[in-house]
């Protein structure tokens, strides 16, 4: 299909460029976790357009079954998915349009669509926070272990760990099938705080066969012998900080899938390293895992080890910052008395930095030149990855911030505070599909917009004043109180233009209540960024000093 085709059935009343439909399929790709060198859906024809040549299920009584309606699908610019056919789900009307219109010759087809909260769920989680016994055992599957002399209790900040002595030792067990295994995707992470230098590489947990054959999955994460952390599997990723210094720290290493996927290496939430997997992988054997070892040689970890975990996907940037923030009790802010953590949103990359000079909250700045975020968390015990989400703050509060921007001369960036929305999860998107809620976006040019996430419009907006300087901090705070919203920059009250009216009340009218799909207030808030005028080009947006004051 040609992309002017897809222009025509995609904006059909819409003025736009042919670069929308290059980055529909950009995100099509991604989520499919697809390479336009080697595809295996999407197919570029040179000058043409492109062609679908991904394997299609037909079923239903006739071998037919309608195609899903864009209309109950997530509009989502923005959204970063981690699975296949559910993050199409939640990528948007036009992804899932060109998706469908990219593949008109399969006539009727359907996307086997997994829940949202399964597909984020652990496969398996050694918590080794039981504190006594002979054995640990994962909370999912059951998959049990003995602990072997040389292995003994001990304590973490979240609970138990195991402690190893350095002897020729490992806690390992069979999969029994519920493992991934060959070239299939996967996340594994581990906490451990290193009893002094490494000897020698030491395994910190592995997964795969036992088998020592080459072209064979044995991936794992371990400590190399100069003190930072690795992951891989016959090639390894290797990280650049030492983690051999006595504190706690997170390992995770996730694996895209494929022959030719993808291997990254995350510390503390950060991705530090990343390598292509070199050749086919077999899952030989039975799948067995080992913590604190390799599964039949290598030397011993020396340390304590807590809190394993398996996916059987590749879990996003966003959600390894996420679970390493919850993990390690960090307090990004305080709501009412209560501790909150920053997960990002919006798909964006943010960096996370400590508060300065008696600053209030962590600071926050986005590293991308697209859309990005953070949304507000309340830790849950344990920190199961489909616990992290934004919180319900409430629906009337004050919600204040210091925001500077370093925009290239002649673009537009905008930043500031989102309510009031869905609970979003780690990577995920805020504007369409079952979203609510509104964003006051403060620009670089000193104008402020109120902004509705779904049905998606700009509610309000005030004039753009003279002399504005982006590069030094601005006080924005919003008050939002019932049906109406109040906003200052540098404490004075802004007027806004609503409908052709001057007035500094903007109204707050929930239209997701009555969109298709409906929306969903579950009283979540953050901050979000953006370059809605300038997407791939301006960027650089920065927040600290975040209050909230809830009503």
């Amino acid at each position: 299909m040609s992309r002017q085709e897809l222009l025509d059935r995609l904006w059909p009343h819409t003025s736009v460029t042919q670069n929308s439909v290059m980055q529909c399929v950009n995100e099509l790709r991604r989520l499919l976790h697809d390479d336009a060198r080697n595809p295996r859906y999407i197919r570029t024809i040179s000058k043409l357009g492109y062609q679908f040549i991904g394997v299609v299920e037909a079923v239903g009584p006739e071998g037919m079954a309608p195609p899903p309606s864009p209309s109950n699908a997530e509009v989502d610019p923005a959204a970063r998915a981690g699975g296949h056919v559910s993050a199409l789900r939640r990528a948007g009307v036009p992804v899932l349009v060109a998706a469908a219109a990219i593949a008109p010759a399969v006539g009727w087809y359907r996307y086997a669509i997994r829940s949202a909260d399964q597909e984020r769920r652990e496969v398996a989680w050694w918590k080794l926070d039981e504190g006594h016994g002979e054995t640990t055992a994962d909370s999912v599957a059951g998959l049990r272990g003995p602990l072997p002399r040389g292995v003994a209790w001990t304590e973490s900040p979240t609970g138990g760990a195991l402690h190893f002595t350095g002897a020729e030792v490992a806690v390992q067990g069979a999969g029994r099938g519920h493992l991934p295994r060959g070239s299939q995707a996967r996340t594994l992470s581990a906490r451990i705080r290193a009893a002094g230098g490494a000897p020698d590489d030491m395994v910190i947990f592995q997964l795969g066969s036992p088998l020592l054959d080459a072209g064979v999955d044995h991936f794992h994460i371990g400590l190399h012998n100069t003190g930072v952390a690795y992951f891989g599997n016959q090639n390894f990723a290797f990280g650049r900080s030492r983690v051999d210094d006595g504190d706690w720290h997170q390992i995770a290493g996730a694996f895209e899938g494929g022959e030719t996927g993808v291997m990254r290496l995350y510390v503390d939430g950060i991705e530090e390293a990343r390598t292509p997997v070199q050749g086919w992988l077999g899952g030989q054997g039975e799948t067995q895992w080992a913590i604190g070892r390799g599964l039949r040689t290598g030397t011993p970890f020396r340390g304590a080890i807590d809190d394993v975990r398996v996916f059987g996907r590749a879990l996003r940037p966003s959600e390894v910052m996420a679970l390493h923030r919850c993990l390690a009790g960090r307090a990004d802010i305080e709501i009412g008395g209560q501790a909150y953590f920053f997960a990002p949103v919006f798909g964006g990359r943010v960096s996370l930095a400590p508060p300065e000079n008696g600053e209030v909250s962590t600071r926050v700045r986005m590293m991308e030149r697209d859309f990005g975020g953070i949304t507000f968390v309340r830790p849950e015990s344990g920190c199961a990855m489909r616990s992290i989400r934004g919180a319900d703050i409430g629906q009337s509060f004050r919600i204040e911030a210091e925001l500077r921007f370093e925009d290239a001369p002649g673009l537009v960036s905008e930043a500031g505070p989102y309510f009031r929305s869905r609970a979003a999860s780690p990577g995920d998107g805020l504007i369409g599909g079952t979203s609510a809620g509104f964003w006051v976006q403060l620009a670089s040019t000193g104008q402020v917009r109120v902004v509705r996430l779904h049905p998606y419009a700009t509610i309000a907006f005030s004039r753009t004043p003279s002399g504005f300087n982006p590069r030094r901090f601005h006080k924005l705070a919003a008050d939002l109180q019932g049906g109406t919203l109040r906003v200052t920059v540098d404490e004075e009250e802004v007027e806004f233009d609503v409908g052709g009216v001057r007035t500094p009340a903007a109204p707050l009218d929930p239209k997701w209540e009555t969109a298709s799909p409906a929306g969903i207030n579950d009283g979540s808030a953050g901050f979000a960024f953006g370059a809605s005028r300038n997407r791939g080009r301006a960027g650089g947006q920065e927040v600290r000093n975040i209050r909230v004051t809830v009503r």
